[in-house]
């Protein structure tokens, strides 16, 4: 019996990540007593190929507080990170492109969280953290 030709596993690697766009305000109608769950958020993301750069990615993620939807909520902000990635392996753009959406944009993610952690540290209400975010099914995720 011949054994199939394995896949070649993808990997990926970040080789830098920035924050190019970092607000945060105190809500001054906060009330500390109520609703502490209250803060609904906009997720975005975007993945692009570099050009003359094989298997090199700019991937864009970017965090807002809803402010139309949330109730008592600590702190508006938004949040944009920018990083970029390589994957090595061979397949084609759209299994490469969920690769980078199911791995990619969490790493990503935690990295904004952490950050905005960091900046809401010392704030009048505390450190901020944002919670799990959902990847599946792909239609919640909004693509700026």
């Amino acid at each position: 019996m011949e054994n199939a030709p394995e896949a070649q596993t993808l990997q990926l690697s970040l080789e830098d990540i920035m924050f190019p766009l970092q607000e945060v305000q105190t809500n001054q109608g906060h009330d500390p007593n109520g609703d502490r769950a209250g803060t609904q958020l906009q997720y975005g993301n975007q993945i692009q190929k570099l050009e003359g750069a094989p298997g090199r990615f700019a991937v864009a993620v970017s965090v807002k507080t809803d402010n139309g939807r949330s109730k008592n909520p600590p702190y508006t902000f938004n949040v944009e990170a920018y990083a970029i990635m390589n994957v090595t392996g061979t397949a084609d753009d759209a299994t490469i492109q969920q690769f980078l959406t199911t791995n990619g944009v969490p790493l990503i993610m935690g990295a904004i969280r952490e950050r905005l952690a960091h900046l809401t540290g010392r704030a009048p209400w505390g450190r901020f953290l944002i919670n799990v975010i959902p990847l599946q099914p792909a239609a919640t995720v909004t693509f700026i």
